[in-house]
């Protein structure tokens, strides 16, 4: 960078390649993967294969609901999408003083 300023490289929010052709694939298989981790979140049982048929070389599919650990495992990855990440921040006082960690939402992620 010359003196602050961007000089070269990517325009802003170009995504990268990869993310892009997992976005395209993702499209064409018409899968949303924020409504499916919505709906695991919610204990909607999902269609899914549950296990493979030896004998017929077929997957035996079926509706199975998410446990509790799946639910607040999906819970917690949409919710870094809608909540604000919050930062501790260390204060320290006058000599003699106690000193306390305090919590603030900056608005910036991390």
């Amino acid at each position: 960078m010359a003196k602050g300023k961007k000089t070269g490289g990517r325009t802003k929010g170009t995504p990268n390649r990869d993310s892009g052709s997992v976005a395209q694939y993702l499209e064409t298989m018409n899968c949303e993967p924020t409504h499916i981790l919505a709906d695991i979140a919610m204990g909607k049982a999902l269609h899914c294969r549950l296990s493979f048929n030896d004998e017929t070389g077929d997957f035996v599919e079926g509706k199975l609901a998410p446990t509790l650990d799946q639910r607040m495992t999906a819970a917690k990855t949409l919710l870094e999408y809608i909540a604000p990440k919050l930062k501790s921040v260390e204060h320290a006082p006058a000599s003699g003083l106690k000193s306390f960690t305090l919590t603030v939402n900056t608005g910036e992620d991390g």
